[in-house]
C-alpha cells in the first residue's frame, strides 16, 4: 500500500537542454538538486506521490554512484 500501485521512476542524468516535455505524458517536469528535492519532500510531502516518497527515501539511504 506504500506505493498505492503507482508506477514511479527516478532518473539521474547530466544533459544540456533545451528539453521538450510531452504534456500528454506528464503534468509538469523540472530538474532539481537532490538536496533541494529532499528538502521539498520533507516540507511538503503532500506535493508528491506516496510511491515517490518511498522510493526517494530508499535511494537516499543506499550508496549509489553520484551525489546523494
Amino acid at each position: 500500500a506504500e506505493t498505492d500501485q503507482e508506477h514511479v521512476w527516478v532518473y539521474r542524468c547530466e544533459a544540456e537542454g533545451p528539453f521538450t516535455l510531452d504534456p500528454l505524458e506528464i503534468e509538469r517536469g523540472g530538474w532539481f538538486a537532490p538536496e533541494e528535492a529532499t528538502r521539498w519532500m520533507s516540507e511538503r510531502p503532500e506535493d508528491f506521490a506516496s510511491a515517490l516518497l518511498a522510493i526517494w527515501a530508499l535511494l537516499r539511504s543506499r550508496s549509489y554512484p553520484g551525489p546523494a
